[in-house]
């Protein structure tokens, strides 16, 4: 017995529908957030800062959630946290000024992110971009190799550390040894630049 134009078309398409059922369908990716605390507290600083934003304007809503803090004084100072857009980070550019800050500003940008990162849930990830030439003063690298173990118990976070001096990398590296597979030092090169920007754009796809 032949089967009808009709009952036929509809034995194919059950037949799809149950293949397509068995495939399994893509993992949504976790959200990712992105906190970057800028240090403006000299020229050099300020232009390197300046650089990033303008760059990383473009690829900023590819992250679920971006915060900018600026370093002021001996704390940080919440510019943005919101869903990232571009037109936001150009307006945190046109408003960005030189800021005077210090070592203990540097703390606060780091424990700040500690906060966030106390936050997350199992499925979410938390990038750190820390802005900042440095500090090669002793009693500030043991304050953040301390921060830095607490960090180390967070399999999500990363943490990059660009436009550090030449000075300051060896002893920032030394510091943040109990994150040593979680931290990564760029120079205040434009290639180091360009690189971290690249970094960041592959890491938000993968988050």
């Amino acid at each position: 017995m032949r089967l009808k134009p009709v009952i036929k078309r509809a034995i194919v398409l059950m037949g799809l529908l149950a293949v397509s059922a068995c495939l399994k369908a893509p993992s949504p990716q976790p959200p990712a957030t992105l906190l970057i605390s800028i240090d403006t507290s000299t020229e050099p600083e300020l232009a390197y800062a300046t650089a990033f934003l303008d760059e990383f304007a473009f690829q900023s809503g590819r992250y679920e959630w971006l915060v900018v803090d600026i370093q002021k004084d001996e704390t940080v100072a919440n510019q943005y946290s919101n869903i990232p857009r571009k037109e936001a980070v150009d307006e945190l550019l046109q408003a960005l000024t030189q800021e005077r800050s210090d070592d203990q500003a540097l703390l606060a940008s780091l424990a700040h992110a500690r906060e966030y990162a106390l936050r997350l849930e199992p499925d979410e990830s938390l990038t750190v971009v820390l802005l900042t030439e440095g500090t090669h003063n002793a009693e500030t690298l043991q304050s953040l190799e301390a921060m830095s173990q607490e960090l180390s118990t967070f399999p999500h976070f990363r943490l990059f550390v660009a436009g550090v001096s030449e000075d300051n990398r060896l002893p920032l590296s030394r510091a943040f040894t109990p994150i040593e597979d979680q931290v990564q030092f760029f120079g205040d090169g434009l290639v180091e630049l360009d690189e971290l920007l690249s970094v960041l754009s592959a890491r938000s796809r993968q988050s």
